[in-house]
């Protein structure tokens, strides 16, 4: 798909398809390095080992490519789905301009966001990076890695 399609698919998703969400509620996690360095702290003193389990020491080391990425939030609902408007058919999928003139559909039903139902199914996430270091005490310490999208870490989550 060259980068004018993509474009205007791009516009087209954004202008014409919603989400539709039913009884869903958001939790968001605060303090979450405190909350990993209680964790940490906690399983050191429960003699686990999670330097090695963790991969704390690696992570911690200066230029490691090592991150955590936590769950930042959550939203669950009872039903979640996409609905597009403008569409041809009912379907979920639209029809945008394409190279040279023409038309290209864009089939939006298999998409892993079409439907998402169950009772408080966990539908939506939202995630923080983190890097390690070692602070001024000489314990493990984190710190937010700024600029990774969540569709970043989506693609990565696809990968595994």
């Amino acid at each position: 798909m060259d980068a004018a399609v993509k474009a205007s698919a791009t516009v087209a998703i954004r202008d014409n398809v919603s989400i539709q969400v039913q009884n869903g509620s958001r939790e968001e996690y605060r303090y979450t390095i405190g909350l990993l360095s209680n964790e940490i702290n906690r399983k050191k003193s429960a003699g686990e080992d999670v330097d090695t389990s963790w991969l704390l020491n690696r992570a911690a080391q200066k230029d490691s490519g090592l991150r955590y990425v936590l769950v930042r939030g959550l939203v669950t609902s009872d039903k979640a789905e996409l609905m597009a408007k403008n569409t041809s058919s009912g379907g979920l999928s639209l029809i945008v301009p394409g190279g040279k003139g023409g038309s290209v559909k864009v089939d939006l039903s298999k998409e892993s966001l079409a439907s998402c139902t169950g009772q408080r199914s966990p539908c939506f996430l939202s995630f923080q990076v983190l890097t390690a270091y070692y602070n001024a005490k000489g314990n493990y310490d984190f710190e937010p890695v700024r600029g990774v999208a969540n569709s970043q870490i989506a693609d990565l989550m696809k990968t595994l």
